[in-house]
């Protein structure tokens, strides 16, 4: 009886310790995604971030998880990547303030999205970017000469799709558009 109730304490102290283990893994984890002051920041980082080095301290966690998972993404990108970066930035900011309000608003209507919603338009991008250059530019034609009114038909009716209509019907426009 007592070498079991050993057994059982010992047991129960095992359960305690991987809880403990468990709680400290994750608060290192925690500790690790969000820099908690600017100092901590390595060199690199401290250089691209420099715009938000007076309000780094009172920015939530969320808002510098963000900018150093974005900073890291730049200082891993090829030089020919950052420079196509830069170049779209560029454009970007010449663009009507309007033009730009609108761009931000879509890209915050797609980070709303579902991650399966966003898999799935990644997908058909990814298909849309493989077709040969003149087979895009026929569809992009053909979708601007479109009213809005039909073009928001042509949505709505996308959206009421199955997705083996989906795939049936892209086949069918790529087969029109091969003509």
């Amino acid at each position: 009886m007592v070498k079991f109730r050993t057994k059982y304490i010992f047991h129960i102290e095992v359960m305690k310790m991987k809880q403990l283990l468990f709680l400290l893994i994750i608060l290192s984890n925690n500790m690790l995604f969000a820099q908690s002051s600017w100092v901590e920041l390595s060199d690199s980082q401290q250089k691209l971030l420099l715009p938000f080095e007076s309000q780094w301290d009172s920015l939530d966690k969320s808002s510098q998880n963000k900018l150093l998972a974005n900073t890291d993404k730049w200082l891993n990108m090829t030089p020919l990547e950052k420079r196509q970066s830069q170049q779209k930035l560029n454009r970007f900011k010449q663009l009507p303030l309007a033009e730009q309000q609108k761009i931000k608003n879509k890209i915050k209507r797609y980070e709303q999205l579902s991650p399966a919603v966003r898999r799935h338009l990644k997908k058909i991008h990814r298909k849309f970017k493989q077709l040969p250059p003149e087979q895009r530019r026929k569809l992009r034609k053909k979708y601007q000469q479109l009213s809005p009114e039909q073009k928001h038909k042509l949505r709505k009716k996308y959206r009421q799709l199955s997705p083996e209509q989906r795939k049936r019907a892209i086949r069918r426009l790529n087969q029109k558009t091969k003509r």
